[in-house]
This record gives structure tokens, C-alpha cells and sequence, in this order.
């Protein structure tokens, strides 16, 4: 009976681990889709480097294209999944204090799956709480920092994608993480997480903290700069104004054409340092981004060069000195 009822649960643990693992490949695998596939293409660009079509719609492809929302609604991303993240957060805490796993957790606990190992419970708290801040600080951003074209717009499937995008990574830090324990003892939730406060003080530790730290100091000055680039000292209104491009300087600026993605990406590498690679989804998660970020940077590094004949031609696409 004890061996029907484990054999149950396993395939309980299977089937969502493989469920969530599955939806990050099929997005990785829907970008590479974006670059052979016309409507799939033109739906994937976002912004500037989204072509103005105004032609009328004469197919099926041509009237799902035309499902556009504003990209100031990129703040909804950051919004919607620092309230996600918080919620994750407050029922780990509230299990913390309770000594006990909230319903939610021992729910999810009987579908749990350790694929690589499980990441210990203080460092994928401290992995959750990271992403709180990156979610709060994008959050800030683009709602006081970041000037968005009056003209820029997004497709729905992307504005979905990227809301999706966010709920998705908190899920997946907590997916493979002892918080999620398949013991029976509610004690062991507790006690593994006060043991593992002191021995996981490691240099893998403070060198994700540290890039993680860098990363997002990095991602805020390019915004920053972007953002200038807008700001008329005369009328910061002005439509004119937040309709024109000009060339961003300064920062990484003067090494490659989007070093906000590629700040992305060492903010996303140091969730998979601080869990010690030991995160399936997270690996999954991390290798999407860096395929959805270079193609929409090889994009915009296109759309500069195009644009303005004096674009420097040193400047690399998002990789310093490499690509």
C-alpha cells in the first residue's frame, strides 16, 4: 500500500516538474520560432524596432498582428509580479513562524520534485527576496524613470508572455527547493532552514549577492541613461521629445548596444549561482532570457546602425568585446 501511494506521488512530482520545465522549452524554443517565422517575428518586436504597418488587414495573421497594447504597459510586468513574489514570500514566512508549511506549500509540497538536488531553504529565501527587490526597482522604474514613446507598441502575446514570464520565475525558485520537502515531519521545514542559515555562508553565496548587486546597479544606470536621452529641460512633455531617438552614451553604453539585457542577464545568473545550479527551471529560465534578450538586442543594434550613419562601429551588440 505504502509503495502504490509513493509510486502516486512520484508521478504527482513528475508531471509538474515536467510541466513547468516543459513551458520555459517551449519558449525557448518560440523565440527561435520569432526568427524564421514572419508573423511570429513581426509579433516578437516591440517599441522602436516594431515596424509601423498601417496597410489594412487583408489575412488572419494581419488582424492578430494588430492586437497592440502601449509598452508603457511593461509596468504591469513588474507590478503584477512583485505582487506574485510577495505572496510566495509572506506564505514562507508565515510557515517560518508558524513552524508549520501553510496549505498552500504542503500543497504544493506533494508535487514537488528535486531534479538536480534540492537548493537549500535559506538561499532560495534569499533568492525570492533578491527578486523582490528586482521586481520592486523595475517597478519604480518604469513608472518614474523610464519615458516611453507615445507611438511605441507591443503585441498582446508578448504583454501576456512577459506577465507570465515573471509569475513563472518565482514559481521556479521555489520549485526545487527544500521549502517544498517531501518529509513527512513539518518540523523538518523549520529545522533544515535554521541549520542551513549558518553553513550556507559561502563564497558561491556572497558572489552571487555581489553580482546580483552589480547587475542591477548597472541595469538602473542604463536606464538612467536612456531616460535622459528624453528629457527635455524645456518641456518634458513634449510629444516631439518622447517620439525622438538619439544615441545613448556613457556606462556600457560605449561598449555594446543594450547593456540593460545584459545586465539581465548576471541578475538571472545570480539566482542559478546562489541555488548552486541546482534548479532545473532556473537553468531553463536562464537560457530563455539569454535567447529572447540577444535576438531583440541584435534588433535593436541593427535598428541603430540604420538609423544613425554615425553609430559607432566598435560598439558590440550586448556581449563587451565579444557580441
Amino acid at each position: 500500500h505504502n509503495k502504490h501511494g509513493d509510486e502516486q506521488l512520484a508521478a504527482k512530482m513528475l508531471g509538474v516538474f515536467h510541466l513547468v520545465c516543459l513551458v520555459w522549452i517551449v519558449l525557448i524554443g518560440s523565440a527561435f520560432v520569432s526568427l524564421v517565422w514572419k508573423p511570429a517575428k513581426q509579433w516578437s518586436k516591440y517599441g522602436k524596432i516594431r515596424p509601423q504597418d498601417n496597410s489594412s488587414p487583408a489575412s488572419i495573421w494581419s488582424q492578430i498582428d494588430g492586437l497592440l497594447v502601449p509598452k508603457r504597459f511593461f509596468s504591469h510586468y513588474y507590478l503584477l509580479g512583485a505582487v506574485f513574489n510577495a505572496f510566495l514570500l509572506q506564505q514562507v514566512f508565515m510557515s517560518l513562524y508558524h513552524h508549520k508549511k501553510t496549505a498552500l506549500l504542503s500543497f504544493l509540497s506533494d508535487y514537488n520534485v528535486l531534479a538536480l538536488g534540492p537548493a537549500d531553504c535559506f538561499r532560495c529565501l534569499l533568492c525570492c527576496c533578491l527578486m523582490q527587490i528586482h521586481l520592486l526597482r523595475r517597478c519604480y522604474e518604469s513608472f518614474f524613470v523610464t519615458v516611453f514613446s507615445a507611438t511605441a507598441k507591443m503585441h498582446l502575446l508578448v504583454y501576456i508572455l512577459g506577465i507570465g514570464f515573471y509569475m513563472l520565475t518565482s514559481f521556479s525558485i521555489l520549485l526545487e527547493s527544500e521549502f517544498l520537502g517531501t518529509a513527512d515531519s513539518d518540523w523538518y521545514f523549520i529545522d533544515n532552514f535554521t541549520c542551513n542559515v549558518g553553513s550556507t555562508m559561502s563564497l558561491s553565496l556572497w558572489l552571487a549577492v555581489s553580482l546580483f548587486i552589480f547587475s542591477s546597479y548597472s541595469q538602473h544606470r542604463s536606464h538612467r541613461i536612456l531616460a535622459d536621452l528624453r528629457t527635455d529641460h524645456v518641456d518634458s512633455t513634449s510629444s516631439s521629445t518622447k517620439n525622438s531617438y538619439r544615441i545613448p552614451r556613457g556606462g556600457l553604453f560605449d561598449l555594446i548596444s543594450c547593456p540593460h539585457y545584459f545586465a539581465e542577464f548576471g541578475i538571472y545568473l545570480s539566482f542559478i549561482i546562489l541555488t548552486q545550479g541546482r534548479s532545473t527551471a532556473l537553468w531553463l529560465q536562464f537560457i530563455w532570457v539569454v535567447v529572447n534578450l540577444t535576438i531583440t538586442a541584435n534588433r535593436t543594434h541593427r535598428w541603430y546602425r540604420e538609423k544613425f550613419k554615425n553609430y559607432p562601429r566598435k560598439r558590440k551588440v550586448i556581449i563587451p568585446y565579444i557580441f
